[in-house]
């Protein structure tokens, strides 16, 4: 249960902390909820989402938008074009909130792999999820 992943990454992030040094979350799909629910708490200086689940495939009107204003830092989506978990927001014109913004990989699914007919662009796409982070974090 999310509750009690956060319980657990908070005392994680308290001991973490104790250095004083900028923190920066980053979290893929569940794991990026977390972070989110902990990011002002620990006065995060932004979060990076990796696959945000935005609803649950089999339920779109369940939607998590929401949950992107937990943090008021400013965040970054990777998202694959092919990935059931954000159907709803790449079909609609669902607005994220102004300290968001969303990047897509084309052709990626919710772990950012490609069709296996296009297996050989794995690479590529990891690395242009890579290029993202960094310059985010510049």
């Amino acid at each position: 249960r999310i509750e009690r992943l956060v319980e657990q990454m908070r005392m994680w992030l308290s001991e973490l902390q104790r250095d004083g040094k900028p923190l920066w979350l980053a979290g893929k799909s569940l794991g990026s909820r977390v972070m989110l629910r902990l990011a002002d708490e620990f006065e995060a200086k932004g979060q990076i989402a990796l696959g945000f689940p935005f609803n649950p495939p089999a339920k779109p009107e369940r939607s998590r938008l929401d949950e992107l204003s937990y943090a008021r830092s400013r965040g970054l989506i990777i998202e694959g074009t092919r990935d059931p978990f954000a159907k709803q927001v790449r079909s609609s014109a669902l607005g994220l909130p102004s300290h968001w913004q969303i990047q897509w990989l084309e052709g990626a699914d919710h772990g950012f792999e490609p069709t296996a007919a296009k297996r050989h662009l794995r690479e590529r796409l990891w690395l242009q999820a890579s290029r993202l982070t960094e310059e985010f974090l510049k």
